[in-house]
């Protein structure tokens, strides 16, 4: 039969807590330090705000760059500015203008006309006509006209 443990007095049992508490603490420490030692280095904070800047600059620009050939038109058989008289008469046709008063091709015979036909985009928008379209049709409008 095995011998019986002498049951261990109060003293005996908070003193053995007391040590085990202290090992713990000890060893959370340790631990504490370890992981201090292991941690990476943090990126300066200039860093950071210089590689955030860096990215939202090339974004801008790359968005401003979008936007500006957004408003090019597609060019249709060869460069912008050189544009030939035409060889032939267009249809007839009538239109109603800003005022309400009708108005056909034919009134104008002999005359150099430009329309300009405006995209009517979602939501019933309206999309402007813009400096470099202004600048295309100045371009044609000289071409044609001798001034």
């Amino acid at each position: 039969m095995p011998k019986e443990e002498k049951k261990k007095t109060w003293k005996e049992r908070q003193r053995k807590r007391q040590i085990k508490q202290q090992r713990a603490e000890d060893g959370y420490e340790i631990q504490k330090e370890r992981d201090a030692k292991r941690k990476p280095r943090k990126w300066p904070k200039g860093k950071l705000i210089l590689g955030v800047c860096l990215i939202a600059l090339i974004f801008t620009a790359y968005g401003t760059w979008q936007y500006y050939e957004g408003q090019k038109p597609p060019t249709i058989g060869g460069t912008a500015g050189t544009i030939s008289p035409p060889t032939a008469s267009a249809t007839d046709f009538s239109l109603t203008d800003i005022n309400g008063t009708r108005v056909t091709l034919s009134q104008f015979n002999g005359q150099v006309i430009g329309i300009h036909f405006m995209a009517v985009g979602c939501h019933g928008q309206i999309n402007p006509i813009n400096e470099y379209q202004l600048a295309q049709l100045k371009g044609a409008c000289s071409n044609l006209c001798g001034k």
